[in-house]
């Protein structure tokens, strides 16, 4: 046992007590699935790759006008290859395509949402 300023710690105890809340933790992680909403970075890259690759690289998207659309492919590419981490920046373009297109009477497929 140790003390300092007046309490005393039994290290052995709270190593117990330690292990057995992190197993606890541990139960109460969400799916696989659910973790993408936690981490982005890994949805685009996996279950939602589809949609936002076509939502991203669609022609309405690349000639907007509000991107350079060699520089969006780059980015999209460099992003799904894992060579970049650019999660945020594609999920606020994918926000915007998404916007210009309900409220500017484009066309968004319904059947991949």
């Amino acid at each position: 046992r140790t003390g300092t300023g007046g309490a005393s710690i039994d290290a052995n105890r709270f190593q117990r007590a330690w292990g057995v809340a992190k197993k606890e933790l541990q139960a109460l992680r969400p799916s696989k699935r659910m973790q993408s909403f936690a981490d982005p970075q890994e949805g685009l890259r996996t279950h939602s790759r589809a949609f936002y690759e076509q939502l991203l690289l669609d022609p309405a998207t690349l000639q907007c006008g509000y991107f350079r659309p060699e520089g969006l492919k780059k980015l999209v590419e460099a992003h799904m290859s894992g060579r970049a981490n650019v999660a945020g920046p594609l999920l606020a373009i994918a926000t915007l395509a998404l916007w210009q297109r309900k409220t500017q009477g484009g066309r968004i497929h319904s059947e991949q949402l």
